[in-house]
């Protein structure tokens, strides 16, 4: 398909490290196939609303003063992840929901993934991320889109939809039997696309080292009391500096995605509740703790069985056992995220063959 042209939808512009990195990936490994390949320039409403740059609680110039130091640092943010995307990831002309169909006329191919574009509660019933707007004439791919950890009724407007796809794959299997049904067809699971890119390849794409001292890095999603006082005390023990992505200003100077692979990749630990800074802990090979639950106590499946299926299920922040230090086979762990990632990649290669 190298004269085909692609484009991928997905939340790259929600200033999520994972969300971008993920497209990324997605888009690097995609272009082994076809010629162009173009991230979709659509941002879904919710999203925006989530990543505006300007909040203010309260009223008066005490909620005016407190709302400055963030948005300052959203904004610095905005114009880093804007810098990243411009250099690295190649995008289509804006696209909203009036003119998405005239935007991506020129693909081929439109594939939606991976993150969790099929969670309705996040996009808000946008159905942008089921393709709704391809015409007859473009393939429809899902690669590991997301529901989230919550299943939902997938009624007739959406099955409908399902049935216009030529590849499904998802990345978790909690609606793996309603997508089959409704779809009418055979729906894989894939992994998520940083884990189809070597830790070679994120290794040179990472920023070059960004601080001289040598720190613990605490990198977290929700906040998280729990975590964060595990991350002090390993800093204390350790007697090494603490770099947090929330309130250190080293990070805040440095919040591009590959400076981001960089605190990661340069760390002497990693304690993390987030997804993806597990999956860079295990293709960097640190020596790592993950938070498996969320802020109101309920399980973050998704690290959960990542850690089951490389064997190290312990790293988790309440094992009381654990030695952060403990040797671990990263031999058999690169073994197994490999396996994950050709039997991910195959699906794909098989179908874009035939």
């Amino acid at each position: 398909m190298k004269n085909k042209k692609a484009g991928i939808l997905t939340f790259h512009e929600s200033r999520n490290y994972g969300a971008v990195l993920q497209g990324y990936a997605l888009q690097q490994k995609m272009s082994e196939i076809f010629g162009e390949m173009d991230i979709i320039d659509y941002q879904n409403p919710e999203i925006e609303k989530v990543v505006k740059l300007w909040s203010m609680k309260g009223k008066g110039p005490k909620a005016f003063m407190r709302a400055v130091p963030g948005f300052a640092f959203r904004y610095r943010k905005k114009m880093a992840f804007d810098s990243y995307m411009n250099k690295y990831m190649s995008r289509s002309a804006k696209a909203d929901r009036q003119n998405i169909a005239k935007v991506c006329a020129k693909y081929d191919v439109l594939i939606t993934g991976s993150d969790q574009v099929w969670n309705t509660q996040i996009t808000g019933n946008d159905k942008t991320y089921f393709l709704d707007f391809a015409n007859p004439n473009q393939k429809r791919v899902a690669y590991a889109a997301s529901f989230g950890d919550k299943k939902m009724e997938l009624d007739d407007s959406y099955a409908k939809l399902l049935k216009k796809f030529d590849l499904i794959t998802l990345r978790e299997s909690i609606m793996l039997d309603e997508v089959k049904e409704a779809s009418g067809k055979d729906v894989h699971l894939c992994c998520d696309p940083t884990l189809l890119i070597s830790p070679e390849q994120w290794r040179e794409h990472a920023s070059k080292r960004l601080t001289d001292k040598k720190y613990v890095f605490l990198f977290v999603i929700d906040e998280c009391p729990e975590l964060t006082a595990y991350a002090h005390k390993v800093a204390k023990e350790k007697n090494l500096t603490l770099i947090s992505n929330k309130n250190d200003m080293s990070f805040l100077k440095n919040p591009r995605p590959n400076d981001f692979l960089s605190w990661v990749l340069n760390a002497e630990y990693v304690v993390t509740n987030s997804f993806h800074g597990t999956v860079f802990s295990l293709l960097f090979r640190k020596k790592f703790v993950s938070h498996t639950f969320t802020a109101s106590g309920t399980p973050k499946k998704r690290i959960a069985e990542l850690l089951k299926t490389v064997g190290l299920e312990h790293r988790n922040t309440r094992n009381t056992s654990l030695d952060i230090d403990c040797a671990e086979n990263w031999e058999n762990v690169s073994s197994e995220l490999d396996k994950i990632k050709d039997s991910s990649w195959n699906i794909i290669r098989k179908w874009f063959e035939e």
